[in-house]
């Protein structure tokens, strides 16, 4: 893994949910947050991404790279081959259990 001292950008996941917004940061997974409005929630994930990495410089540890990136993508139908030749998993809950498609075949997890 690479490590940097600059002043990284890390991908945020901000949602909605039945109370508000709920965030988070897949790269830094200590570093989540919830409000009642998304910029209520977009402003408290910024704090918390900040102070996560202030305390990481103090104690001396460096910090990780981020390694996550973001995209829209159009919902186009399924069992798609993707752009490297993979297939589309979409998941579902199926009776309390959770289920993958995947190309031809159906595999369950």
């Amino acid at each position: 893994m690479r490590w940097q001292r600059e002043r990284p950008k890390y991908a945020a996941v901000i949602e909605r949910t039945r109370n508000g917004y709920s965030a988070y940061v897949p790269h830094l997974p200590e570093c989540v947050a919830a409000g009642d409005t998304r910029a209520e929630t977009e402003a408290l994930i910024r704090e918390a991404v900040t102070k996560h990495l202030e305390l990481l410089r103090e104690s001396g540890d460096l910090i990780p790279e981020p390694q996550a990136s973001t995209s829209l993508v159009d919902a186009q139908g399924s069992r798609q081959q993707g752009a490297e030749g993979g297939w589309a998993r979409p998941i579902r809950q199926a009776q309390g259990r959770l289920s993958a498609e995947s190309g031809p075949a159906q595999h369950e997890r």
